[in-house]
């Protein structure tokens, strides 16, 4: 009985953050997704298989990491990587990163390369195993917006 309580109680929260509106994703130390909700997996164009167990850079289709490998002004970029400072942050201060803003270009969606993402790491301890929660939320429409605002002037 106590048993089924748990299973319920576990499925319910599965609920709550897969209906969260923004993209939130669970990562070990070498950048691998361990989870992800429904709202990470719509934002970068995922299929539920392709999305765990893949490192964070190569699943949201950055730019700059796929290209890494080939290009050598891509590798300084992709070391210089606000979302992956944070996160590599996050592990070594084991506490929260304040809040950033980028814009992330993407081989992922051919109609909007362009990502205005904020983003912010938290860490976890789960277990014994150490993890970074990262809460990305899109603020391209908003971005889109506000430039045809400004322009409008």
């Amino acid at each position: 009985m106590k048993q089924d309580k748990s299973l319920k109680d576990r499925e319910f929260l599965m609920e709550i953050i897969n209906h969260f509106p923004d993209a939130i994703v669970l990562l070990d130390q070498e950048m691998t997704i361990k989870f992800c909700n429904k709202s990470f997996i719509s934002l970068f164009q995922l299929t539920d298989e392709n999305s765990l167990n893949e490192v964070l850079g190569h699943s949201i289709g950055c730019k700059d990491f796929h290209e890494g490998a080939v290009d050598e002004a891509m590798k300084i970029n992709c070391s210089n990587c606000k979302i992956k400072n944070s996160v590599k942050e996050t592990f070594s201060s084991k506490k929260e990163q304040e809040p950033d803003t980028i814009v992330l270009q993407t081989i992922n969606d051919e109609n909007k390369p362009l990502k205005l993402i904020q983003f912010q790491s938290v860490y976890l301890s789960f277990k014994g195993e150490d993890f970074a929660l990262l809460k990305i939320s899109d603020l391209t429409e908003l971005g889109e917006k506000t430039l045809g605002l400004v322009s409008s002037i």
